[in-house]
């Protein structure tokens, strides 16, 4: 079994671990992908294929100006004015850069800063601003080579899982047409669609209502009423470990 998470974004000082073992390790890495790490079902050394594209955000530091309050409440709504860290795998070659957002950086809160520019500076991290990210992010390129890293990992399994972030239904659009199933977990459900044609349909329509927001599972769903072809009760954990996962997996199949 393979594991697959193209996209990553964690949070600086809501999940203060993954700053502290990601400058331990020498290498940006998300809270997802370290999981994986932990309980033995990923290895250090393909971290960077199993997870290529990985951003670290941080809160802005806090103003109480009025004026200032709004733009950082909408700041703490914008993901991108949040990056400070990026790291981007080169599937292709192997390689791996990693970048920083320095303005953002310089915003951050001020208990974090000292500890994103350790980072910044361990891995020799480039300096860029938005519109790089943002071009980069949205390229032609960027699809072509999270494919190339899924192919990579196809050739040692013979199922992969592939997780999206946050409410995405999809961690980048052209993989929908190489998947036979998708799983949506929400608390206390796992919903299960086998017709990916349909689902794709659906997400597509979803798209074309409301652009591109249209790839959260919650639109896409609620859109198409799409009612899943399964659909498995969950209880709350207080771990996880890789049996359970294994166990998991086998049900679902």
């Amino acid at each position: 079994m393979g594991l697959y998470k193209p996209v990553a974004a964690h949070n600086a000082w809501f999940q203060y671990g993954s700053l502290i073992r990601s400058i331990n390790l020498g290498l940006l890495v998300g809270s997802d992908v370290l999981t994986y790490l932990d309980i033995g079902l990923a290895a250090f050394n393909n971290i960077h294929i199993i997870n290529p594209v990985d951003m670290l955000t941080s809160p802005p530091e806090v103003s109480f100006s009025p004026h200032l309050v709004k733009n950082y409440l909408l700041d703490l709504e914008d993901v991108l004015k949040q990056v400070v860290l990026l790291r981007i795998t080169n599937c292709h070659d192997g390689t791996y850069k990693h970048y920083v957002l320095r303005s953002n950086l310089n915003n951050s809160i001020t208990a974090l800063i000292n500890e994103l520019l350790r980072l910044s500076n361990s891995v020799n991290a480039r300096n860029v601003d938005i519109n790089y990210l943002i071009k980069v992010l949205k390229s032609d390129w960027i699809s072509r080579n999270l494919d190339k890293c899924l192919e990579l990992i196809s050739e040692n399994s013979d199922l992969i899982l592939i997780e999206s972030f946050s409410d995405s239904v999809a961690p980048y659009l052209a993989v929908l047409d190489r998947i036979d199933m998708v799983v949506i977990v929400s608390p206390g459900n796992v919903m299960i669609y086998s017709d990916v044609i349909k689902f794709n349909n659906a997400v597509r329509r979803s798209i074309e209502a409301y652009g591109e927001l249209g790839l959260k599972s919650s639109y896409v769903i609620a859109y198409n009423e799409l009612r899943p072809d399964k659909l498995i009760k969950i209880s709350p954990r207080t771990s996880i470990n890789a049996s359970t996962i294994k166990s998991f997996i086998k049900e679902f199949i």
